[in-house]
């Protein structure tokens, strides 16, 4: 469904499509078998993408009237990007979260670096929550940043294996892991935050969250979207149609997108949960190496 000529969905899909672009295009660190192999035309995208991982590091795409410009310094790949108090945050294999001014001068120095412990602390997946930077971690382990200062405020513990993704849900962040389950915790500016519960269903790894109303969504390895209640944890539903894994999610008005592993966007009607249609996102291959697949979505409210 997609004009590869100019770059853009075809009109009849356009309205429906409008809004929803690719921030990043990341392979999951097990299935990189050694080397990056995305291969993605990022001309298909559009003009309403805003930044996205290139190598070792984030490039940022004509953002504000800006020069588009690469900003370097990480030593292995770039899992994450967030914007929080007007920085740029990207979190990397290597352990590192660097932090650039968006409204300075964007050079090859960012404004400082958030130290996690070395590689094995890896940052996989990054989330904003009343002004704080949240981290997942390789080890299963998340902190809570302050991005100002460069403190780390806390640790939170749980997870037995890496974080790859973390959304906020009102009062409460969530954590989605590689050991299948995904974690709701307080979050109380005054005082700890502490994991009120674990919500358990998913039968592989937990790759996206997103959060809507009262709800949290999960995208999975199993090739399912589950629907919770974080303040009860009580399972709606569960949302099947994708043949591989599921591996981002994005809101947009009264719609759910669901990226996966199987080279396709789905859209969903958000309460129903009804099956709206699917668009081809990649050409499909026969060989699983050589696969194309969009791997995490972003919502642009600008149009």
């Amino acid at each position: 469904l997609w004009s590869r000529g100019v770059g853009m969905a075809p009109a009849e899909d356009a309205e429906w499509m409008d809004g929803v672009v690719a921030e990043a295009l990341r392979v999951k660190a097990a299935r990189l078998a050694g080397g990056d192999r995305t291969g993605f035309e990022f001309e298909l995208l559009g003009q309403k993408a805003l930044d996205h991982r290139v190598g070792f590091g984030v490039k940022l795409g004509q953002y504000a009237d800006r020069e588009e410009q690469r900003l370097k310094g990480h030593t292995a790949h770039v899992w994450a990007v967030a914007e929080c108090e007007e920085l740029i945050c990207s979190g990397s294999q290597d352990g590192l979260i660097r932090v650039w001014n968006l409204n300075g001068d964007l050079s090859d120095q960012p404004q400082r670096i958030l130290v996690s412990e070395g590689a094995e602390q890896g940052v996989t997946s990054l989330s904003v929550w009343d002004g704080r930077l949240v981290s997942g971690h390789l080890s299963g382990k998340l902190r809570v940043w302050n991005v100002v200062t460069g403190e780390c405020n806390q640790i939170l513990e749980g997870h037995t294996l890496a974080v790859h993704a973390v959304a906020v849900c009102g009062s409460r962040l969530t954590s989605g892991s590689m050991d299948e389950s995904i974690k709701v915790w307080a979050m109380d500016a005054a005082g700890p935050r502490k994991c009120e519960r674990t919500l358990l269903g998913h039968t592989a790894w937990v790759n996206s969250l997103v959060g809507w109303q009262d709800k949290v969504l999960s995208g999975s390895d199993d090739n399912s979207i589950r629907v919770w209640d974080v303040g009860t944890g009580v399972h709606d539903a569960t949302l099947t149609g994708h043949d591989d894994g599921v591996l981002g999610l994005a809101v947009h008005g009264d719609r759910l997108f669901s990226a996966s592993f199987d080279g396709t966007i789905r859209v969903w009607a958000l309460g129903t949960w009804e099956a709206l249609r699917t668009v081809e996102a990649c050409v499909r291959e026969s060989r699983p190496s050589c696969r194309q697949h969009p791997s995490c979505l972003a919502v642009s409210g600008s149009q």
